[in-house]
């Protein structure tokens, strides 16, 4: 009884991103949003889309000519909009071939391996040692590359709400940004991944060669950071770690990122998204599985229980979404 949403005639997904609405990259190179009104989106004559990334009313997309076009959601419907809307340049001679996108802020891996981004950067979300934020013009050259460290490349970006998360070439990990920190009473810690808690990017001698590591169980592919605080990251072995969603009172030390979740026996992971309380993953059967908060029916599994909370209820004991016969 799921139906499937119509993408226009004879026209099939060959990606998907949701926040506040959703959108697809269709097989023909273009891009339809639905939520607020289902439309095509305009991102100029003869333009295809690369890469799409969605945070709640944001949204960013990598063209075919290296260019990168962020828009507001909740606007597309206003005429003219999206003519308005600039195609950024990341500089000169330069590509863009993933874009991510957070509260404010956007990030862009290029075509040199290296990692770029702009926006707000009230929480050094940006990465650039300070608090300042930060917009490219014109051909995009006066926008700095993220220190990452000498001899380190990107992999791939991901964006949260006040902080960026990275997978770098080597199958390490990092996070930097917003972070709770160990004087923050009632409010979530961890968001980084990293102990100890606290900022991080905001300041000179936080990135580079001092760039620090999320402690995961072996490299990893992806990273899916959702617009509130929860990230998970899928390692090349198919397993998923995640963390974030903490709750802590002074003094009391960050976990690291929390073990493999269990998906079931002999089980492994193919993709990861995560939403504000819940996660998502495609098995190496097809399946799909979701764990996490359910209080609007967002697991797919008929009902609002919770999911994950408890003792017994991953693994075996974690249904599959019904997605439809076969």
């Amino acid at each position: 009884s799921l139906p499937t949403v119509d993408l226009g005639p004879q026209r099939s997904a060959v990606a998907i991103a949701a926040g506040s609405a959703s959108c697809a990259i269709l097989d023909h190179g273009g891009a339809t949003c639905w939520g607020f009104e289902t439309m095509a989106v305009d991102l100029g004559p003869l333009r295809t889309v690369r890469s799409l990334a969605l945070s709640g009313p944001q949204a960013c997309a990598a063209l075919d000519d290296g260019t990168v076009k962020c828009w507001t959601l909740s606007r597309m419907t206003e005429p003219g909009y999206m003519d308005g809307v600039p195609a950024r340049s990341m500089g000169t001679g330069r590509a863009a071939l993933e874009v991510a996108t957070g509260g404010g802020h956007h990030c862009a891996v290029l075509d040199s391996d290296e990692l770029k981004c702009w926006g707000l950067n009230n929480h050094g979300q940006l990465g650039l040692g300070n608090l300042v934020d930060h917009y490219p013009s014109g051909n995009g050259d006066d926008l700095p590359a993220v220190d990452i460290g000498p001899g380190r490349t990107i992999r791939h970006v991901a964006g949260g709400c006040t902080r960026t998360c990275a997978v770098l070439g080597d199958g390490t990990a990092s996070c930097w940004g917003l972070d709770g920190g160990p004087l923050c009473k009632n409010c979530c810690r961890s968001e980084l991944g990293v102990s100890p808690d606290g900022w991080r990017g905001d300041e000179g001698g936080e990135m580079g060669g001092n760039l620090a590591l999320l402690n995961l169980a072996g490299p990893a592919v992806r990273i899916a950071a959702s617009s509130s605080i929860e990230t998970c990251a899928l390692l090349e072995s198919g397993e998923i770690q995640c963390w974030g969603a903490t709750f802590a009172d002074p003094g009391e030390s960050a976990p690291l990122p929390a073990a493999p979740v269990d998906l079931g026996f002999n089980r492994t992971a193919t993709a990861i998204a995560v939403g504000t309380s819940h996660a998502c993953a495609v098995l190496d059967t097809g399946q799909l599985k979701c764990w996490g908060g359910n209080q609007f029916g967002q697991l797919g599994l008929g009902d609002t229980e919770d999911r994950g909370d408890d003792p017994g209820e991953m693994g075996e004991n974690l249904p599959e979404v019904d997605l439809g016969e076969g």
